[in-house]
């Protein structure tokens, strides 16, 4: 299952919100990407076929995208 990414990262290390999620979202789905790494806030915003890993940081971003990295 391939992973994705979708947000922009702040000087602090906060994951921030795009312009048109949705689609963004949509057309990756179509291109196989099925699991996503979203803005916490995004969340809401995603398809129901889409496995969304809410993050509000970086450093929860390497958590949601590498699990194993939690050990």
């Amino acid at each position: 299952m391939l992973t994705g990414c979708v947000g922009e990262i702040g000087l602090t290390g906060e994951i921030r919100s795009v312009p048109r999620l949705g689609r963004r979202l949509a057309e990756l789905n179509r291109q196989g990407f099925h699991r996503w790494l979203v803005r916490r806030q995004a969340e809401a915003q995603t398809a129901a076929k889409i496995e969304a890993i809410p993050v509000g940081n970086l450093a929860e971003a390497f958590d949601g995208a590498f699990p194993a990295r939690k050990a």
